[in-house]
């Protein structure tokens, strides 16, 4: 049996240590390589992380179902990037430009105040959109950055205070704003932040780009699905427009037509928290007939307004003697106060419902839409500090176009309306000739005054009686024909003078030589009058009752040579201007039976004169000849 010792480490051999030194060389490299296994695998652990950010976003992406859904995109993106630890995020943004309109529809999302908006923002308007806007309208893969520093990002916050875009307060403190944008043609991609992104953070967000097309694609999709029902529901709208315009048979059915108008506006949006209006220029006085319907109300109501030297009616009237044909101004607090003020005290527009005026008094601003066209006009006014879209305003111009045609139609049948007024007119006045040239004698003149009531009766005046004052010049007393419903022949009355406003408005027209006067009684005048009239007229209970209680008296007199012409109703309310007009052509047409009249009169008088002549004058023969046969016998 052997026995072997080891020698000691100082008396190895070289062949002994070397082994040592090989392991640590082959611990080094396992190091190295365990280092860049780890680095690999924290990239693709990385990449895995990116990749399921984008694969987020592509999830929001796809299931977006309308154009609002764009702002949760951004938000995705947002949110993603945050998470992959950029952290001085201010918002991600998307701008879809409307080149034409120098506009972009803005998607954006805020990552601090975590607030959604979708704005309608022009980018014409100051230096920097300008830049942006060319740079991203060049086309797919340009790339625009701007930095904005120090007292420059407060001078940036300013200008968008005076703009509609979402004011971002923590711009009050930092010390920069800084703006990436991709473009992809008619789209852009954007990230402001509130510290400058470095080169890894930029290629960071330019990946979201490629996803982020996707999205873009989804919403052209949508939106033009979206476009194409919206324009079959415009196109309807205007369709039903036109087919009741064609189907008008007299211009009293414009109003229908109108109220259509405002209906289809209604659906589609146009003036949901405003009013929308209809106006019938007059080029000659400047005054305007608008029809008018708001939310609170769903018939038109129709007011007429003369001109007034404000600025909302000249902006109309300069734009329609420039052939401009479209107006979309804001005015301000007081602007739109004072031309609430004139409204309200000198035209019909007092009778809105008091929630109408409130709301339109106590809001900040008014902003209208109106589309000009060659006799009318539309308009839809916001008081909430709106801007219309270019959408709305497009709708307003087809809408106009429309209705202007309809409108022309109006015309046409009130043209021929007028015609056919003109010829029931001469109709109902030479049945008063014939009657008066039929006249064989004076007291028929009664049964022309009949023909006339009942004419004004056939012209649909609402008359309840109608009075020939005789010789009214010559006293201050009455003395007249009445006639009124339910009367074969009208009654002639004598009532004395008493100081009345009825009786003193004769007075005052003799005194000033007046041709024509319109005025109303009160209820009080009109009953004290009555009471007057029933001293010197046999008038039944009933009759009686019915006069006092009715709710006023409203008269039209014209005033010729030898007799007045009134034509009352008992509600009160006076004849308009072309039933005044009517009037007065009759009363010309009865002076003509006057005259024929006090012809006849005169010619009864001679008769009657010649009559008790030939009687005297038989009288007197009679006589001579009794006379003369009493001398006889007496000689004989």
């Amino acid at each position: 049996m052997h026995s072997h010792t080891s020698a000691p480490d100082s008396q190895r051999t070289d062949d002994e240590i070397w082994p040592v030194e090989e392991l640590k060389k082959r611990t080094a490299v396992l190091e190295k390589s365990l280092d860049e296994k780890i680095a690999e695998l924290e990239i693709k652990n990385r990449e895995l992380e990116i990749q399921a950010s984008l694969e987020k976003v592509r999830a929001i992406a796809l299931s977006m179902k309308a154009p609002e859904g764009m702002p949760e995109v951004c938000k995705t993106i947002s949110l993603q990037l945050q998470s992959l630890g950029m952290k001085e995020i201010r918002n991600v943004q998307t701008a879809i430009f409307y080149e034409s309109r120098g506009i972009y529809m803005n998607y954006e999302y805020y990552a601090r105040h975590h607030k959604t908006f979708i704005t309608e923002t022009v980018y014409t308007n100051h230096e920097v959109p300008k830049a942006f806007a060319a740079k991203m309208l060049k086309g797919k893969g340009e790339f625009y950055i701007t930095h904005i520093k120090g007292k420059n990002v407060r001078e940036w916050l300013a200008y968008q205070k005076t703009t509609n875009v979402f004011i971002d307060h923590f711009l009050e403190k930092a010390r920069s704003l800084n703006y990436y944008w991709y473009s992809l043609g008619p789209v852009a991609l954007g990230i402001s932040t509130y510290a400058p992104l470095g080169k890894g953070e930029i290629k960071l967000f330019k990946r979201f780009l490629n996803v982020f097309e996707l999205a873009y694609t989804k919403y052209l999709d949508i939106e033009q699905a979206i476009g194409q029902a919206r324009e079959a529901k415009i196109e309807s709208s205007l369709e039903k427009v036109r087919s009741r315009s064609l189907a008008m048979h007299n211009s009293e059915e414009l109003k229908e037509v109108v109220v259509i108008v405002f209906d289809k506006l209604r659906e589609l949006n146009l003036h949901a928290d405003g009013e929308a209006g209809i106006a019938i220029l007059n080029d000659e006085t400047k005054g305007i007939d608008y029809w008018a319907a708001n939310p609170d109300y769903i018939s038109a109501s129709h007011f007429t307004t003369p001109y007034f030297d404000h600025i909302f009616n000249n902006d109309i009237w300069k734009a329609r003697e420039n052939g401009i044909n479209f107006i979309n101004n804001t005015y301000s607090f007081e602007q739109k106060n004072s031309f609430w003020d004139y409204l309200i005290e000198h035209t019909d527009f007092k009778n809105l419902p008091e929630g109408n005026k409130i709301m339109i008094y106590e809001s900040k601003s008014m902003t209208n839409a109106f589309a000009l066209s060659k006799h009318s006009a539309i308009g839809v006014v916001t008081y909430l500090g709106k801007t219309f879209s270019g959408e709305q305003i497009d709708i307003v111009k087809r809408f106009a176009k429309v209705f202007e045609q309809a409108y022309i139609r109006f015309l046409d049948l009130q043209k021929a309306e007028a015609q056919a007024r003109e010829a029931q007119i001469e109709a109902a006045l030479e049945r008063v000739r014939s009657r008066s040239m039929g006249m064989q004698k004076s007291d028929e003149l009664r049964e022309v005054i009949q023909v006339v009531f009942q004419q004004l009766q056939q012209l649909n005046f609402n008359i309840d009686s109608a009075n020939f004052f005789m010789n009214y010049k010559e006293s201050n007393d009455f003395n007249l024909w009445i006639a009124r419903p339910g009367q074969a022949y009208p009654a002639q009355i004598y009532f004395p003078y008493i100081d009345h406003p009825y009786f003193n408005y004769f007075i005052e027209t003799k005194e000033k030589g007046l041709y024509f006067t319109a005025y109303t009684l009160t209820f009080e005048e009109k009953n004290s009058l009555w009471e007057h009239f029933f001293k010197y007229a046999p008038v039944p209970e009933d009759r009686k009752k019915h006069l006092l209680s009715s709710e006023g008296y409203a008269a039209s007199i014209v005033y010729m040579n030898s007799f007045a012409l009134a034509v009352n109703n008992y509600a009160g309310i006076l004849f308009s201007e072309a039933q005044n007009a009517i009037v007065m052509r009759f009363a010309k047409v009865f002076e003509q039976s006057f005259t024929r009249f006090l012809d006849l009169q005169k010619a009864e008088v001679q008769a009657r004169e010649g009559q008790i002549e030939a009687a005297l004058e038989r009288v007197r023969s009679r006589t001579l000849w009794i006379i003369k046969q009493g001398m006889t016998c007496i000689s004989g």
